[in-house]
């Protein structure tokens, strides 16, 4: 008797009371960082990160001077409108093609200083291989 009735319980903790509803897969949204720059002084140079889509975006600027907050805080902001346009993109080349635009039209339009291509290196990092523009 005893026997029957550790198999009773045995069958007893083996059986389903049924499968609990599992939860819907939820998508994955591709959020944006926002952009942080920096003026470094000792060098002369604006660095601005953040990130793009999946992408990780790293900006140097070699700059004739040293921004001011106001310019820094413009840059950034600017930055973080192209992140939000591109934030569903993947491919890396248009996200690198736009950043580096915006930086110009920035220095340019902004700042009324003239920076060319030369001077602004715009980089992401694809399958753990750098890429710059």
């Amino acid at each position: 008797m005893w026997i029957r009735t550790l198999i009773l319980m045995f069958v007893a903790g083996c059986i389903d009371t049924g499968a609990t509803a599992e939860e819907p897969a939820t998508t994955v949204e591709q959020h944006s960082m926002n952009f942080h720059c920096l003026n470094h002084t000792s060098i002369h140079v604006v660095t601005c990160s953040g990130s793009i889509s999946l992408f990780p975006i790293t900006i140097r600027i070699d700059s004739l001077r040293i921004l001011s907050d106001n310019e820094i805080t413009i840059l950034s902001n600017d930055l973080n409108d192209v992140s939000i346009l591109d934030g569903n993109v993947l491919d890396h080349n248009k996200i690198l093609d736009d950043v580096e635009g915006k930086v110009l039209d920035d220095f340019l339009d902004a700042f009324l200083i003239s920076v060319t291509r030369n001077e602004v290196d715009v980089c992401t990092l694809v399958a753990g291989a750098p890429i710059c523009k």
